[in-house]
């Protein structure tokens, strides 16, 4: 069985989709004064908020960052929920497994979506964007999270929704659940090869169990 489970947060853990799509619109419509297309937003989910406002327009970053947290922290209690079996999930691994979160989130929005789903105390490690110099898909996350558990890769699952998931995961030499309950395209991310593909939370405890590593 793996040993150590590693997950991404937005999209995988907690469904912040729609605040996220919102968030972004509001942004642009707000301060650009101008609507955002889809395409655009598709480009940018996953990144880091300086690289999304940096794409909307570059002269004008600080606003837009400003205007989008403001925002975010505003409607994030009414519009952020946790996917179904995240919790149960989390309960059933945690019997087995070490557990900790990577993500390109900010330290208050993680800390906040921890702490409004009851999910602290199941993660030992949880690394946001401000824990790391290389935001995802550079390793650095999922490698501080390894030697805090002092990991070999063979040994470790990361769980993610996006591309940067997989590509971190690939990049750190550890196999790869990709959910299939993403918001993105799942038949592009499908050719990212993840090591494999769930449709389900519980997908994931049989994946952690029944799957050995080498010795």
């Amino acid at each position: 069985m793996y040993k150590y489970l590693v997950f991404d947060f937005d999209g995988t853990l907690i469904d912040s989709n729609y605040l996220i799509d919102r968030t972004i619109r509001a942004t642009s419509e707000n301060i650009l004064e101008k609507e955002v297309s889809q395409e655009v937003i598709d480009s940018i989910w996953g990144k880091v908020l300086t690289e999304q406002m940096e794409e909307l327009d570059p002269s004008r970053v600080e606003e837009l960052c400003n205007f989008y947290s403001a925002y975010y922290r505003e409607h994030r209690d009414e519009h952020t929920t946790i996917f179904e079996g995240i919790l149960e999930m989390l309960e059933e691994l945690h019997k087995t497994c070490k557990m900790g979160i990577v993500t390109n989130k900010g330290t208050s929005g993680l800390e906040h979506g921890l702490d409004l789903f009851n999910m602290k105390n199941y993660f030992e490690i949880a690394l946001s964007k401000t824990d790391v110099v290389m935001k995802k898909p550079h390793p650095e996350g999922l490698y501080k999270v390894m030697e805090h558990f002092d990991a070999k890769p063979e040994e470790v699952l990361f769980i993610g929704d996006s591309i940067h998931d997989i590509e971190c995961g690939q990049n750190a030499g550890v196999d790869t659940i990709l959910v299939a309950w993403t918001v993105m395209d799942l038949e592009k991310l499908k050719k990212e090869n993840p090591t494999y593909i769930v449709n389900t939370p519980e997908e994931i405890i049989d994946i952690a169990k029944n799957n050995k590593t080498p010795d």
